[in-house]
């Protein structure tokens, strides 16, 4: 059941103003690898029409875009941030440590860990990109040992696809088999209350269209992150330990999300800014499938996360990234430039519904009572494939 008009939620795609526009995620991380492609194959689903993602990855850093593929590739990048040779070979000797022998303590931020290496504004921003880009989280409240898990689960598995219709192509996919197996979905339906009778889930409350519904199942699974289940369920159906965790863990992260046009391409690589006020990724999104822009129009997404998460004032963020995109893009107005849309992702639309490395687990003290998504992500797996992970 889903609240909104349309499936997917920040997994999905919308036309505006003649633009097609991810709702959120428009990639798959891992391609078949990727746990929402095994997903798909494992229940027969329709085929979705996508492409590999084979633009560079690169940095900009003292005015040169430096690759991140290919050998030696983050050694190249952390050295032109380095103050001299020893620091770039102190970072790299430590990150070779916690990816092959002992990674480092969830206990340490990703900032404090680096800390203990360099001081270095400019690596740790390099890390900074990578940490916000993927989770919307910053590096001073992502677990150490966590990003390492992220980056072994990236660096084990095969590259990135960019389905057609961005995720809206694979929850398609899924309501296709849904319907086939002779299921329901349906939309613009709220769930009220979640029925719990002696610690076991029983249905659920909702409304459709002005009408009541009283649905009984065997097993609820829940999408809606921990603490909106907890409010569905009552917290009288929960001990307390759980619930202080939720509580203590649990919060969505946020991030700012720009889409700019323009008449010539402006970008021709995933291109990551550490020297830019609000580090941001930029991603050249109409490379890909051009017919999802009009002729002879270029898209592409800006992506940052606020410096607080928790407490941040959207107008100064956007005036922040107004400063990177003539910096970062000088050729922005010549170009035809301009912004169609500004978002921010938070509260009940946030980045993820629980900060990397806090997740609880799937399952809830309610007998078949079960949380899936990005509220609840498997160690070392991060947005949509997470949530799918999950």
């Amino acid at each position: 059941r889903q609240g909104l008009a349309f499936l997917g939620g920040r997994y999905s795609c919308i036309d505006y103003k003649g633009y097609r526009i991810a709702t959120g995620g428009h990639m798959v991380n891992h391609g078949e690898d990727d746990p929402i492609v095994q997903t798909l194959v494992e229940v027969d689903a329709p085929a979705i029409e996508h492409k590999d993602f084979n633009v560079p990855i690169k940095y900009r850093i003292a005015g040169k875009d430096l690759e991140l593929e290919g050998k030696g590739g983050l050694k190249r990048i952390v050295s032109a941030a380095s103050r001299n040779e020893e620091e770039t070979n102190s970072v790299m000797a430590a990150m070779y440590s916690a990816m092959r022998k002992q990674e480092p303590s969830d206990e340490l931020s990703l900032k404090n860990w680096l800390l203990q290496v360099t001081d270095n504004t400019g690596i740790h921003n390099i890390f900074q990109c990578q940490a916000a880009a993927f989770t919307g989280v910053n590096a001073h409240d992502f677990p150490a040992g966590e990003f390492v898990r992220f980056l072994r689960t990236y660096g084990r598995l095969r590259g990135t696809v960019v389905p057609k219709n961005t995720g809206k192509a694979v929850i398609d996919a899924l309501k296709a088999v849904i319907e086939a197996k002779k299921g329901q979905v349906l939309t613009t339906t709220r769930a009220s209350q979640i029925l719990v009778q002696d610690g076991v889930a029983k249905g659920v409350l909702a409304e459709r269209k002005g009408k009541k519904l009283h649905i009984e199942v065997n097993v609820v699974i829940s999408n809606v992150g921990p603490r909106k289940t907890i409010e569905l369920a009552g917290k009288q159906n929960f001990e307390e330990g759980y619930l202080n965790r939720v509580a203590e863990d649990v919060k969505p992260s946020a991030a700012m999300d720009y889409i700019i046009v323009s008449d010539k391409p402006l970008l021709d690589s995933l291109l990551f800014t550490p020297e830019a006020r609000r580090t941001e990724a930029w991603s050249p999104t109409s490379l890909f499938w051009p017919e999802e822009a009009p002729k002879g129009k270029y898209v592409i997404e800006g992506y940052a996360a606020p410096l607080s998460t928790e407490d941040y004032d959207p107008r100064e963020e956007y005036e922040a990234f107004l400063h990177d995109l003539k910096q970062e893009f000088p050729m922005f107005e010549e170009y035809g430039g301009r912004i169609l849309l500004a978002r921010q992702f938070c509260g009940d639309w946030p980045v993820n519904r629980c900060y990397q490395g806090y997740d609880p687990p799937q399952t809830t003290p309610v007998a078949f009572l079960y949380n899936v998504g990005d509220g609840v992500k498997p160690s070392g797996w991060v947005g949509a494939s997470g949530a799918a992970m999950s």
